[in-house]
């Protein structure tokens, strides 16, 4: 079975080079906190008993799929779990689909 195969051997089927093109991307994130804080004042107050749903929304290639990855970092760091989901028009009927 090739299932196999791949398990066994994987440096025989599996290639990760990435060719060099000299751009480096840098990991700090501009004009999102304000946003940022937004959600961890209503973490703070989920976590004093209050009972509020931060949804992220907005046009696609924003950040927002970053805001909700900076969020959920604290939120884990904290001691909390997070959850979130993400929708995908092709598969818009599968139940819980946008649930990760």
């Amino acid at each position: 079975c090739d299932l196999h195969l791949l398990i066994k051997k994987p440096n025989k089927f599996l290639r990760c080079h990435v060719p060099s093109t000299g751009l480096e991307l840098s990991n700090v994130v501009y004009g999102q906190d304000k946003e940022l804080s937004f959600l961890k004042d209503c973490y703070q107050r989920f976590l004093s008993g209050s009972c509020n749903f931060p949804i992220i929304t907005g046009p696609s290639g924003i950040g927002k799929t970053l805001l909700a990855t900076r969020f959920g970092d604290h939120v884990s760091h904290s001691g909390g779990v997070f959850i979130s989901g993400k929708f995908d028009q092709h598969h818009q009927a599968t139940p819980f689909v946008a649930i990760t």
